[in-house]
């Protein structure tokens, strides 16, 4: 019998990754970021994209799992 366990990080240092900036001229927000990459490539679902948790940028999280072979 073994029994394994393993970890898995994901944005482990939490460093945020911004999207695109406005390129709207005439916005007050003009040439500033207002999102994350995560949130500014789509939400996944009916809308398109991945979920904002596997994009570049997303928030931190942790897996966990235990395996036992015999």
């Amino acid at each position: 019998m073994q029994l394994r366990f393993r970890g898995e990080f994901f944005n482990i240092f939490n460093h945020p990754n911004f999207g695109p900036p406005d390129n709207d001229t005439t916005d007050a927000l003009f040439g500033y970021s207002t999102a994350t990459l995560a949130s500014s490539l789509g939400s996944g679902g009916a809308n398109g994209g991945l979920n904002p948790l596997y994009q570049v940028g997303g928030p931190r999280s942790i897996q966990l799992a235990l395996k036992l072979q015999f």
